[in-house]
């Protein structure tokens, strides 16, 4: 939601700085077509164009830095949803036939491990979507709080699980 309202205040701000654009670049047509007389003046009012001139260049170069970091935020993001779609693949390949994979992370096949495996697997890939979703402000903290940790560590698992497993 904030994404999209973020988007929107883009588009209104590109629209008034072309506004602004067109009525600075039209302004001294329209005054000599207009108004009789200013011939003369136009040498003072392109003096004051070149300060307005330099004003609008160092803000277009703000929008620049500001579009470059907003460039670059959306960047890392779709890198980290790469590997953390990588990171599902892999796990879901494993939870669909622990008996085969269980030994690539050191435990023997019994119905004991495989259980504590997909449950170690699910809670793993579920806080690390949680903490995303966190980074990227589509969640707020009170609401995972809420929904999400509150939940998983009322159980036995769940205190377990971040004694073993304190970094995402």
């Amino acid at each position: 939601m904030r994404f999209l309202e973020q988007i929107r205040r883009q588009r209104l701000a590109a629209v008034a700085a072309s506004g602004i654009l067109a009525a600075m670049l039209l302004a001294p047509t329209l005054l000599l077509l207009v108004v009789d007389g200013w011939g003369p003046r136009l040498s003072a009012l392109a003096a004051a164009y070149q300060v307005v001139a330099a004003v609008a260049a160092a803000g277009a170069l703000v929008v620049v830095a500001l579009a470059l970091s907003a460039q670059g935020k959306q960047a890392e993001a779709a890198q980290r949803t790469a590997i953390r779609a990588s990171q599902i693949e892999i796990l879901s390949i494993a939870m669909n036939d622990p008996a085969t994979y269980l030994v690539c992370f050191g435990l023997s096949d019994n119905p004991e491990n495989r259980t504590r495996f997909k449950r170690q697997a699910y809670t793993t890939m579920l806080l690390r979507r949680t903490l995303d979703l966190y980074r990227m402000r589509c969640m707020e903290e009170k609401t995972i709080r809420a929904e999400i940790l509150r939940p998983l560590f009322s159980t036995g698992f769940g205190l377990q699980y971040w004694e073993q497993n304190r970094t995402l």
